[in-house]
């Protein structure tokens, strides 16, 4: 059996050829839906992995043909991961983040197939991931990583059983938040101030004082930022993310825009920053358009993302800023800081939408009671406690009577 990819109408195509027993010759196509365009290959690598993984599928049987069972794990991995990102399963952003976890199969498995491992090489390979020294966290991820396409496996018949079946991986520990510690929340607020309002700035402003994700910053346009006075909101409809070769705009997190108000101090900072791009629009000879983003250029790009964590890394440690859990916070936890703020400002369920979590348990996490607000509890919670002592209630005391022995 051979497999190929060719281009038409803008897509890549899939084609299987094989020999039957009898000699007879055989063809299927099938449309990738991964586009394609004729000055170059862009995108042939994920159509020929999406046609491997179609391929295999098909489970054709002819004479030099083996089906899933032979492939080796990484490869049969790889491709199924690829066939649910062509198909629109899993986004580019997902894909990406499970390479890291299909290089450790690779590098632990080898040229093993899938349908050669048992049970006890799949514990054998959590064990090594832990005498690397890699977290919780990175060896449940792994471990799914696997489970799931095993049972993939399993359910197209490739193989017989799920050897995973009957491992139980690491527990997921989820670390405590991070949030800037009161020092460095002033230190961040001066530093910043006398700073130009650069895209980098005006994105760290962002985070502390809205609680938006970075791929959000990123994709925020100004049609989407109301600076009407009394009516000062941000809408977020859209976020930038990465994936393996680029980046690309997609909806946030939980596919669910929210409106975001937008305190005094940063609606100023953010008029500075539009006056500042419209000066800039006016020297390039270009027109100022609703649809460019507020952290971007004049010529409609949008702030990548993986710079500003860099910018941010860069700063955070010459400025000596400091989270609560005593580790340099990352650009992350500027949300974390807001997130902080926010559930003891607002109600539970106003902080949960301004942040856009979809579980509310996620926005509980922030609320740790301070020492301050144990101690403005003490009085209230005495007197509720000692009301009974003045209900009027009257307590009816009977005789007690002797015991007979």
């Amino acid at each position: 059996m051979k497999v190929y990819v060719r281009k038409l109408s803008g897509f890549w195509y899939a084609r299987v050829t094989w020999v039957d027993a009898n000699g007879k010759r055989h063809e299927k196509n099938k449309s990738t839906l991964i586009e394609c365009n004729e000055e170059d290959n862009r995108g042939k690598k994920a159509a020929e992995e999406y046609a491997a993984a179609w391929a295999r599928k098909l489970n054709i049987s002819d004479k030099g043909t083996s089906n899933g069972a032979t492939m080796t794990l990484y490869a049969y991995c790889r491709a199924h991961y690829a066939t649910l990102q062509a198909m629109g399963h899993i986004e580019g952003r997902t894909a990406a983040g499970y390479k890291t976890s299909l290089n450790y199969l690779d590098q632990y498995f080898g040229e093993k197939k899938i349908g050669e491992i048992t049970t006890a090489e799949v514990e054998s390979f959590i064990q090594w991931l832990t005498e690397r020294g890699l977290s919780n966290n990175t060896i449940k991820k792994t471990f799914n990583v696997l489970h799931h396409c095993v049972r993939q496996a399993v359910a197209v018949r490739d193989i017989e059983w799920d050897y995973c079946a009957a491992i139980k991986p690491p527990k997921r520990q989820l670390p405590p938040p991070n949030p800037l510690d009161e020092p460095s929340r002033k230190k961040l607020l001066f530093m910043l101030e006398n700073l130009e309002k650069t895209p980098y700035v005006v994105a760290c402003y962002l985070a502390y004082y809205t609680g938006m994700r970075r791929g959000e910053i990123c994709g925020l346009r100004w049609c989407d930022v109301e600076l009407t006075p009394g009516s000062e909101y941000i809408n977020v409809r859209q976020a930038v993310s990465i994936e393996e070769g680029g980046t690309y705009v997609k909806l946030p997190k939980t596919n669910k825009e929210r409106r975001i108000p937008i305190p005094a101090s940063l609606a100023a900072i953010l008029k500075e920053r539009r006056a500042g791009l419209l000066e800039d629009c006016m020297l390039c000879g270009i027109s100022f358009e609703p649809a460019m983003f507020v952290c971007g250029d004049v010529e409609g790009h949008y702030l990548h993302p993986s710079p500003l964590s860099k910018w941010w890394q860069q700063h955070a440690k010459e400025w000596g800023l400091m989270g609560t859990q005593k580790r340099r916070p990352v650009f992350h936890d500027l949300r974390h800081t807001f997130a902080t703020i926010a559930v003891r400002a607002t109600d539970p369920k106003t902080a949960q939408d301004i942040l856009g979590h979809a579980d509310i348990n996620m926005t509980m996490r922030y609320a740790d009671t301070t020492t301050e607000q144990l101690e403005k509890a003490r009085s209230p919670l005495a007197s509720a406690l000692g009301e009974s002592k003045d209900t009027g209630a009257k307590v009816e005391k009977f005789p007690r009577k002797a015991a007979n022995f």
